[in-house]
């Protein structure tokens, strides 16, 4: 799981800390998870959630900063959270036809609206659209229809070894415009670690061109145990005239091998 998909955790954490704080409002969360299928062919996973709880801040795909740094590699957290009622199904509409969402209770006993079947037929980079039937008492009705992230490419090879002296470079296709972020995760496991808990988290403008330094690459460098994860997304966000809010995020994730 990319460091963007945790664009959850404040609205779980606000629902379930228990203790006073701003107003709530019904806030809907709109998810479109893309990736290149066994068959080579492209697929998505559409969810969405909706809660009453604080407005909490949003990842902006339009900003131009870069950075990179070491950060744990957190869990998202279990609890429960005040869920809202939008209705039976939601339709999802992409390039390969209308699939309908369905809610669902995930682990913690939430309410997450998903297709029947894992993954739908889409292809990343053209829009899609959720209708949001609503619900007395629950979110109200919207329609939401949003730019999915384009599939990554011509990405070039991550080492999997490094001195601290030597950056690595990151090169892939851009998109040719500011509507995306592109993301890195290396993965590892520290030292008496029995599983991968840390990682260099790399969040670049998409333009093709990133450096990873040296001084971040020393932990990955040495351990028997990394993984890489890397995401390209699109994020937005739409008020409801309701006083609620609408956010959007759709990423393209893949897993590349580290390079030797």
């Amino acid at each position: 799981m990319t460091g963007v998909r945790k664009v959850l955790w404040p609205l779980v954490l606000a629902g379930c800390s228990g203790l006073a704080g701003p107003e709530k409002a019904p806030t809907g969360v709109l998810r479109v998870f893309a990736q290149a299928g066994d068959d080579g062919q492209y697929v998505g996973r559409p969810e969405a959630t909706f809660l009453n709880t604080p407005l909490a801040s949003f990842p902006d795909s339009r900003d131009p900063s870069d950075l990179c740094q070491l950060a744990a590699l957190l869990t998202i957290p279990v609890g429960r959270v005040e869920n809202l009622d939008a209705g039976d199904s939601i339709a999802f509409t992409a390039d390969g036809g209308t699939a309908y969402l369905y809610p669902r209770a995930d682990l913690g006993g939430n309410t997450v609206y998903l297709p029947p079947a894992t993954f739908v037929s889409l292809t990343p980079g053209t829009a899609v659209t959720f209708q949001i039937p609503g619900a007395p008492g629950g979110f109200p009705a919207a329609t939401f229809t949003g730019l999915t992230a384009p599939a990554i490419t011509q990405l070039s090879p991550i080492p999997r070894a490094s001195s601290a002296s030597d950056s690595v470079v990151v090169t892939w296709a851009p998109t040719g415009d500011d509507s995306s972020r592109f993301e890195v995760s290396l993965q590892f496991a520290t030292e008496g670690a029995t599983s991968i808990n840390r990682q260099v988290l790399c969040q670049w403008r998409d333009d093709g061109r990133a450096v990873i330094a040296g001084n971040l690459l020393s932990e990955w460098a040495t351990t028997a145990m990394r993984r890489i994860e890397v995401s390209r997304f699109r994020a937005a966000q739409r008020d409801l005239g309701s006083g609620g809010v609408l956010y959007f995020l759709a990423t393209y994730d893949m897993m590349p091998e580290p390079a030797p």
